[in-house]
């Protein structure tokens, strides 16, 4: 399936001299990517959370949630290995 590629022409364009329209040759999309024309404007996708049990009240302070699936600590430069 060929991919769509939508460039909208800028507002005001249309009366510049010289001024060309994008053209769908000047668009290349991945093969593994989404077609925005198929895309509504800012909509979000959150998952599903199932309910567990939350953590004690202190341990949720420190932590900063208090469901442990969502707990995710940064851990920065520990996760680099030099």
């Amino acid at each position: 399936m060929d991919m769509i590629c939508v460039t909208p022409t800028p507002l005001g364009t249309d009366d510049l001299p010289g001024f060309v329209p994008p053209t769908a040759q000047d668009c290349r999309l991945p093969s593994d990517s989404i077609n925005p024309a198929l895309l509504s404007l800012a909509m979000g996708f959150v998952p599903y959370q199932a309910w567990e049990t939350p953590y004690e009240l202190d341990v949720a302070l420190q932590r900063g949630t208090i469901f442990p699936s969502l707990d995710k600590p940064f851990i920065g430069e520990e996760a680099v290995t030099r």
